[in-house]
């Protein structure tokens, strides 16, 4: 007997394997898990996925769609991030001054800040879905 393995997040076809009877019980298959006796249908890998839908009990083919462009972060996002963590910096930094606070004590506070090769690493990577990183409360629309 033949199953027919399919992913258990995405449902997407993964393939064949066989089957054993069990030792135990005579006429009782031992499936692996997430598969299904009905049989896959026959469909292109490099156009089309194949899904397994539970509630219908059923394979079910899409056609694979075309990777949408990637938006990266440029050269011109990452002058921003740093202009934007010079401002925050400079602007906490006068905060914690009028509180008392040392200048050694302030970088201590402000370790959490990414310093500027780690927003230079961000050239070319991939804009997080959220989009880019706040590094000061943007202001007020009044």
């Amino acid at each position: 007997m033949i199953a027919y393995t399919y992913n258990p997040i995405t449902m997407e076809f993964v393939g064949e394997s066989s089957v054993d009877e069990s030792p135990l019980e005579p006429g009782v298959w031992l499936m692996p898990a997430y598969s299904t006796e009905i049989p896959a249908p026959e469909f292109n890998p490099e156009t089309h996925i194949c899904y397994f839908n539970k509630e219908k009990n059923s394979w079910i083919i899409q056609d694979v769609d075309t990777e949408p462009e990637i938006e990266r972060i440029s050269e011109e996002d990452v002058a921003k991030l740093k202009e934007e963590l010079k401002e925050a910096l400079e602007e906490k930094s006068k905060i914690l001054l009028k509180l008392g606070l040392t200048t050694d004590e302030i970088e201590l506070l402000l370790v959490k800040l990414p310093p500027e090769s780690v927003i230079d690493n961000l050239l070319g990577q991939p804009v997080p879905e959220s989009g880019l990183p706040l590094l000061k409360k943007p202001a007020d629309d009044k």
